[in-house]
């Protein structure tokens, strides 16, 4: 063999070589991506799911015998679920939260009325709307095609989607209303709750 076609060959060889790790690499790194991506939605729809199971023993609590003590498990479960959900849905400021964030203050807040209050059932049916359109928040959130975006892209899409700070959705208002209603001794709830 001569020598030209020797180094043209190993230069060859070599130029291959090269891009064959590259697109190994980037392989790699788009797998890890994805992978990231499938772990947060297990953790979210595991997060979307416990919060779902608590809105509905909520909804029972109103009309079943529950005493203060299961309420007040709920309620420091709720508590719980609403800080966890702060991780998947952070504010944007320290003032705006995300609206599926508000469905469950608003049910905490909800279910608070309920030891000192003799309405369970318009307690319960708002505890339903705001149930359904938490659901409705969190189908859109678990959507399958979000699959291939970054968590970069996440925090993107729920800033533009979620973070309504007039709290003006029809459901908001009506348990805002309910709870100002229902709460005599505890003074009014006003849009900028916080627990």
């Amino acid at each position: 063999m001569n020598a030209p076609y020797v180094l043209v060959m190993t230069a060859t060889l070599s130029a291959i070589a090269a891009i064959c790790s590259v697109c190994i690499a980037f392989l790699n790194w788009h797998q890890a991506r994805i992978g990231a991506r499938r772990q947060f939605n297990s953790e979210l729809r595991r997060w979307v799911n416990n919060c779902l199971e608590t809105l509905v023993e909520f909804e029972h609590c109103c009309s079943n015998a529950f005493d203060d003590k299961d309420t007040n498990h709920l309620l420091a479960k709720m508590s719980s679920l609403i800080e966890q959900g702060r991780m998947f849905f952070p504010n944007v400021s320290f003032e705006y939260r995300p609206r599926i964030l508000d469905w469950l203050i608003y049910s905490y807040h909800l279910l608070q009325q309920l030891p000192t209050n003799k309405t369970p059932v318009l307690i319960r049916k708002t505890l339903a709307s705001l149930r359904k359109q938490y659901r409705t928040d969190a189908q859109i959130a678990l959507d399958i095609k979000q699959l291939n975006t970054t968590l970069k892209d996440w925090q993107l899409y729920l800033k533009s989607e979620w973070h309504d700070p007039s709290q003006s959705h029809p459901v908001l208002e009506n348990a805002r209303n309910v709870i100002n209603n229902l709460s005599e001794t505890q003074g009014q709830l006003n849009a900028e709750t916080h627990i």
